[in-house]
């Protein structure tokens, strides 16, 4: 018993020890966060610049920057999606999740 008792207490305090393993769904919500960041800029900037101010060619080039993050980051997602089903074979939240962000994205 006291054998058992003090396996099962090594257990439970390295399994506090150790990280959360890093998984593609968590990288997939970062990479969705960054796109919606880039297209909330795009849009201030698309605004700034109805508004008439005198710095078009600055304001056109980030512009152009925001869409090449953009589509540098739907691609990454677009392949972190298909390994995102076998972590939980979309199964659960986790479906969802997966079936939520792949209509995001298209």
């Amino acid at each position: 018993y006291l054998v058992v008792c003090s396996v099962g207490t090594a257990l439970a305090i390295l399994a506090a020890i150790l990280p959360w393993p890093r998984t593609d769904l968590q990288e997939v919500d970062q990479d969705v966060n960054s796109i919606r960041v880039a297209l909330t800029t795009m849009l201030r900037q698309v605004v700034i610049t109805y508004n008439g101010e005198p710095q078009q060619a600055t304001i056109r080039s980030k512009l152009v920057k925001g869409f090449r993050i953009i589509n540098e980051t739907l691609g990454q997602v677009n392949a972190k999606l298909e390994r995102v089903w076998w972590e939980g074979f979309d199964l659960g939240s986790r479906g969802h999740v997966r079936y939520l962000i792949s209509s995001y994205v298209k």
